[in-house]
């Protein structure tokens, strides 16, 4: 699939050129509220090694696709 945005089709090719597929589309299955309870107090447990480590990779990929810093480490993305 081919995507209009600029940015996801950047994100798309890298991505499939590391094996992993991107696509549009809903994602169907059930969120239930103990599962994303469970799932947070994971991410609480972590340190901050492993928090570092995301936000590097992460920084590392949108120079690679040319994306604005600004898209993904915004303001709403992540609580103080």
């Amino acid at each position: 699939m081919t995507f209009h945005d600029p940015r996801l089709a950047r994100m798309e090719s890298f991505l499939g050129s590391i094996g992993i597929d991107m696509r549009a589309g809903i994602v169907d299955g059930p969120a239930p509220p103990e599962r994303r309870a469970r799932d947070v107090a994971f991410l609480r447990e972590v340190d901050g090694g492993q928090e570092l480590t995301t936000i590097a990779w992460t920084w590392a990929a949108l120079l690679v696709l040319q994306i604005d810093p600004e898209d993904i480490f915004h303001g709403s993305a992540y609580k103080p």
